[in-house]
Formats: structure tokens, sequence, C-alpha cells
């Protein structure tokens, strides 16, 4: 296993019925921080979060494996 894990997430949401506190960029990456953390002290390895400008960007990191994880907020 590497010694980091890179988790991904999308910073555009599109179209949406849900709050916009559940769907805001700087509170989802605020959780995908949180998660981040707590992965890392389970794993014991470092996990850094890294925002994409959409989930097509999102997807394309993690077919060339740039990133090992993708954070799918609704």
């Amino acid at each position: 296993m590497s010694d980091t894990i890179r988790v991904g997430v999308a910073r555009s949401v599109g179209v949406t019925r849900l709050p916009m506190h559940m769907v805001d960029a700087a509170v989802t990456l605020a959780h995908l921080e949180r998660f981040c953390s707590a992965l890392a002290k389970s794993l014991g390895v470092e996990v850094t979060p890294v925002q994409t400008r959409s989930y097509a960007e999102l997807v394309q990191q993690l077919d060339a494996g740039d990133i090992e994880l993708a954070w799918l907020p609704p």
C-alpha cells in the first residue's frame, strides 16, 4: 500500500433539490477533510483531500490513478 492515499471530491454538484448547506463546496471539502483525517488515523498513512472542478474531472483522475478514492456527496 502507498504511504499516501488521495481522496477526490468534485467542487460542482450540478442540479440538486438538497438545501445549499448540504452541497456547498466549502462544506463538502470540510467534511472530506474530516473523513481523510479519520481514515489516516485508522490506516496509519497520510490521506490527502483533492478537490476537482467537476465530476468528469474526478472520474478522469480516478481512472488515471491520480486519486485512489472518490468522495461522492449528494
